[in-house]
């Protein structure tokens, strides 16, 4: 009873909501956190905070790209789109490994926050650009 009265609820606030804005702003909110980072990550409770926040952030970038798939793409499409979606996630984590790992050496302590943060400025750039080239505010 209350799984169906949820999966109301989320479906009802899916078709109100622009996936895309939602997509942009979770991926600016959390480039904020990042630029910020050094300041709330020392301390116990905020360090937890921020982290959970960030997770919530990032799982809802994730659902409105997969929602986005699947408005664009049906059937044996839609099969191909997600695992083309993965495969670029998991060579993205891959990247992500590996560029952190020598901008430490580099960079010293700070290079993590400078790659993640150079890498979500490039994404919200790119996604504003895309939500404005093709209109995606309707």
């Amino acid at each position: 009873m209350s799984w169906s009265i949820a999966m109301t609820l989320i479906s009802a606030l899916l078709k109100k909501v622009n996936i895309h804005r939602v997509s942009i702003g979770s991926i600016g909110l959390s480039f904020t956190l990042f630029v910020t980072m050094p300041f709330w990550a020392g301390y116990n409770v905020l360090g937890l905070v921020g982290w959970f926040i960030l997770g919530v952030l990032y799982s809802i970038v994730f659902v409105t790209n997969i929602l986005g798939i699947t408005k664009k793409f049906d059937e044996i499409n839609l099969v191909t789109a997600f695992s083309l979606y993965l495969l670029g996630c998991c060579a993205g984590y891959y990247c992500g490994y590996i560029t952190i790992d020598t901008s430490e050496d580099t960079l010293g302590e700070n290079g993590f926050l400078i790659s993640i943060c150079f890498v979500l400025l490039s994404l919200l750039i790119y996604y504003v650009y895309l939500f404005r080239k093709y209109k995606l505010s309707q």
